[in-house]
């Protein structure tokens, strides 16, 4: 967690370490504000994912994720065994950065479609084809990109 704090301050960003949200139910690892929104970046290990899975999260760490989203938090997920491939400070920043535009857009898109009422249930259906991962990187995403590492 130490290094993904000190490489989102190289980013320019000022990341403050145990946070608590403004009901004083959650602890926040690392919130930082992004583009001018909150953002709770938590670092998840083989403990936060189902048995034999590194992709579906387990349903107390989904439930955590949707409770910070509904106080208006944007939730990173960085989960390890990326991190632990990126090898250069570059790789670490571009990472995430790019994580943290898909975590900004992901929100953004879904509040664009629910206000947009009508066909919500297929659109928001559409919207998690695209979306994927709960953490905010769209589907695919940090395969193909640590698999040009």
């Amino acid at each position: 967690m130490d290094c993904c704090r000190s490489t989102l301050r190289s980013m320019g960003t000022n990341p403050e370490m145990h946070a608590v949200s403004e009901d004083g139910l959650f602890m926040i690892p690392i919130s930082l504000k992004w583009r001018g929104k909150s953002v709770a970046v938590e670092a998840c290990g083989e403990k936060h994912y189902a048995v034999g899975s590194v992709d579906v999260p387990l349903a107390s760490v989904l439930a955590r994720w949707r409770s910070l989203e509904m106080r208006r938090w944007r939730v990173l997920s960085v989960p390890n065994f990326h991190w632990k491939k990126l090898k250069t400070d570059e790789q670490r920043r571009c990472y995430l950065e790019a994580a943290l535009d898909a975590v900004l857009w992901r929100i953004d898109e879904k509040a664009k479609f629910d206000s947009a009422g009508g066909k919500k249930a297929k659109q928001n259906s559409a919207l998690s084809e695209v979306a994927g991962h709960v953490g905010g990187i769209p589907k695919g995403w940090p395969t193909a990109l640590l698999a040009s590492l």
